[in-house]
């Protein structure tokens, strides 16, 4: 189900558009980068990182995730926490970190580490593409149905454009771009945030 209603296909139905972002992120890097997937589910994004010349090292909490694209691709995948700051994952040094949606079930402190840990495993001048959901008012945490997986109940970060551009910049980030879209498969508006170290 997660696949499913995860795919460019479902998103693109519903209003989304992945490969615009995707694309978008890799006119801020070099062909051949070693991209940092967070929390990188069931590699859709990953394979297409890889499709367009580039190196991946993914990370996530289910292992029947990893399982599967040990089996189909040949870059390197793990099973862990994103939070964890002792992560072997962090000990590499990256071209580029891409966290989609990889916050969005973290309270805010929480976000904050994952996005100081990222911070530290860039190299100079790497870029980090950021997108989380989107408060006008506060952030703020908040429970409701999954819809990627139904009848599951999830809590979901809402941050405000300012909370999410400081913690950035707090954690040593200048901001390249911001943008806010809507998704009605989702009735969420997002954030997304492209920065530099």
């Amino acid at each position: 189900t997660f696949l499913e209603r995860t795919s460019d296909a479902s998103i693109a139905s519903n209003g989304g558009d992945v490969v615009e972002i995707r694309e978008k992120f890799l006119t801020y890097i070099p062909e051949n980068s070693l991209i940092l997937d967070v929390w990188c589910g069931t590699g859709r994004d990953a394979k297409y990182f890889i499709e367009h010349w580039n190196r991946i090292v993914g990370i996530d909490i289910c292992e029947s995730f990893i399982d599967n694209l040990r089996i189909d691709v040949s870059w390197d995948y793990f099973v862990g926490d994103i939070v964890d700051p002792e992560s072997a994952i962090y000990k590499k040094e990256y071209d580029a970190i891409w966290c989609n949606a990889s916050i969005v079930h973290l309270n805010r402190e929480e976000a904050k580490q994952v996005i100081e840990n990222c911070f530290r495993a860039l190299k100079k001048w790497g870029c980090f593409f950021v997108w989380t959901k989107y408060s006008t008012t506060n952030t703020h945490m908040e429970e409701k149905e999954s819809k990627s997986i139904p009848g599951s109940i999830k809590p979901y970060l809402y941050y405000t454009e300012a909370d999410l551009r400081n913690d950035l910049v707090d954690a040593g980030f200048d901001i390249l771009d911001t943008s806010l879209g809507q998704w009605a498969y989702w009735w969420d508006q997002f954030i997304r945030i492209y920065s530099r170290k």
